[in-house]
């Protein structure tokens, strides 16, 4: 059953009295200096990782005093009426896609490197080392792609394997907490911002005019863990248990998730899908399930009022509101297309894919 609390964190109350009629005309204003709300869900005793929802705004500044040239001010509070709310921030994905990405970076079976992937690449070397296209245009694009697709990938995997002792050391730890009980991990998601700016925003104007430059910004970060249980018991000896964590750290097993980046253009499919995490998700060497999948979230917006005209004689710092939301959410993952915010490395890979398609249609044999 889901409950609501809220609490106002007190209020201010002002005056401005009008000199211009008669007699003067006095008028209240009050504002609140922020307020607390919370929504989760009531349980008989304390439930972990129960559904919440809180959110707290909290305002300074703003309060005005003296005499300008139609009105006096006695700790009138400005920006009274003045709702507050977030930023849209564009391109985040739905807790779905992120269930599945989460899951299949937490997987207990997700290699560091992925051997069966990297070995059925090797055969690309020998094209890495011939560059395409005679123009410059053809040469940069060459480039660019195998860099993205050749050398950086294969540079990453062989430093992980460098350090294979390492990574094995770990998920044998990995293993033994979950032979103890339930294994937590935690992943970043998301990340993003929105900034607007009105550089002349009028406040007030009751003849007299204040007016303040306006910057609101919004940043959202979002975050998830998994719960994982084993399904199976594990070997109980620290050899046997080492030669697992061996295999799952360098995917040595038959998985359809290795099949699938070998598969020509996957890696595009992957932009607009989520496939490759869910096929990673469900890697099973390891006899583990995820018992809980949270999704949370915390959006801060942050709105400054830097004052730019003010009514000679009277005065008023510069006002200060934070709003913040934090949420936790269960989810879910499942198969979702979906059309992304394409980054620029992303857009730079499309580029050079098709300067070097109309290199090789311009220079392919005429019938």
């Amino acid at each position: 059953m889901l409950r609501t609390r809220h609490r106002d964190l007190g209020t201010i109350t002002g005056t401005t009295i009008r000199h211009d009629m008669d007699p003067p005309h006095v008028t209240t204003y009050s504002r609140k200096n922020g307020y607390e709300t919370c929504e989760d869900e009531k349980f008989v005793r304390a439930e972990p990782d129960h559904y919440f929802k809180v959110s707290r705004l909290r305002v300074t500044g703003g309060i005005c005093n003296g005499r300008g040239t139609w009105n006096s001010y006695s700790n009138f509070p400005l920006a009274h009426n003045l709702a507050l709310s977030h930023i849209p921030i564009s391109g985040r994905p739905s807790n779905s896609v992120l269930a599945a990405e989460l899951l299949a970076g937490t997987n207990p079976s997700k290699p560091s490197v992925d051997l069966p992937v990297f070995l059925g690449e090797i055969r690309d070397i020998p094209k890495l080392l011939r560059l395409e296209g005679r123009s410059l245009a053809g040469l940069v694009s060459g480039i660019n792609l195998n860099i993205q697709f050749g050398w950086g990938p294969l540079i990453s995997d062989v430093l992980k394997m460098l350090s294979f002792q390492d990574a094995v050391d770990k998920r044998v730890r990995d293993l033994k907490k979950l032979q103890n009980g339930t294994y937590t991990r935690k992943r970043g998601l998301f990340q993003g911002s929105e900034i607007r700016t009105t550089n002349s925003y009028v406040l007030f104007s009751a003849r007299d005019i204040w007016k303040a430059r306006r910057v609101r910004t919004t940043t959202l970060n979002v975050w998830g863990y998994a719960k994982w249980s084993l399904t199976e018991k594990l070997p109980e000896t620290d050899a046997e248990l080492r030669r697992l964590a061996n295999r799952a750290v360098h995917g040595l097993y038959v998985n359809p998730s290795a099949a699938w980046e070998l598969i020509p253009w996957s890696w595009l499919i992957d932009w607009f899908s989520n496939v490759g995490d869910l096929l990673d998700a469900k890697r099973n060497l390891i006899p583990a399930t995820p018992t809980v999948i949270r999704i949370c979230e915390h959006r801060q917006t942050t709105d400054k009022f830097s004052f730019t005209s003010q009514p000679k004689g009277a005065y008023c710092d510069d006002i200060e509101r934070i709003l913040e939301t934090k949420s936790r959410t269960a989810a879910s993952a499942s198969l979702q297309a979906y059309l992304p915010f394409l980054t620029g490395r992303q857009i730079s890979i499309l580029g050079s894919i098709g300067v070097l398609r109309r290199h090789r249609a311009r220079n392919s044999p005429k019938l």
